[in-house]
């Protein structure tokens, strides 16, 4: 069972599990089982991932950015990814533009600049296919503003 919710400015996630993250290692005297990855019905890493994903800040270095305060429209599709990330936009006015795709431990794997985009739609395309499963959090700069976006490539 898992229950989330917001608060104010907050978020909160609840897993009522007796072993969700015990990788099996504890307390010798106590019986434990390995819900991370091992058991048929008590695997949680994907549950823990995506809580980890949502309870995360969307930026580290600047102020988050409500997305909707850069962009007329910004969409990321299709969802899950598969072959590649096809985002589709328009800015609500001229800037520079960049986009960093990061993985979940936080490390670089892709950085594309886009230099200074005047006002209109546009469409970019990324390749994934080489990339590993998994989260990623994908953080578009408009100048000095940032946002991020999580995504799930399968």
């Amino acid at each position: 069972m898992v229950a989330y919710a917001r608060y104010g400015q907050g978020k909160v996630v609840a897993i009522g599990d007796s072993s969700p993250c015990d990788d099996g290692t504890g307390d010798s005297n106590d019986v434990l089982y390995n819900g991370y990855t091992l058991d048929a019905n008590g695997n949680h890493q994907r549950l823990l991932m995506n809580a980890m994903v949502w309870l995360a800040p969307n930026s580290t270095t600047t102020a988050v950015v409500n997305i909707t305060n850069l962009f007329n429209y910004f969409k990321i599709a299709p969802m899950p990814l598969h072959t590649e990330i096809n985002l589709q936009y328009s800015l609500k006015s001229s800037n520079t533009v960049q986009f960093i795709l990061t993985n979940s431990a936080g490390e670089m794997v892709k950085h594309w600049y886009k230099g200074f985009v005047s006002l209109g739609n546009y469409t970019e395309k990324l390749n994934v296919q080489t990339f590993s499963k998994g989260y990623y959090i994908l953080t578009v700069q408009i100048g000095n503003n940032k946002t991020g976006q999580p995504i799930i490539i399968q």
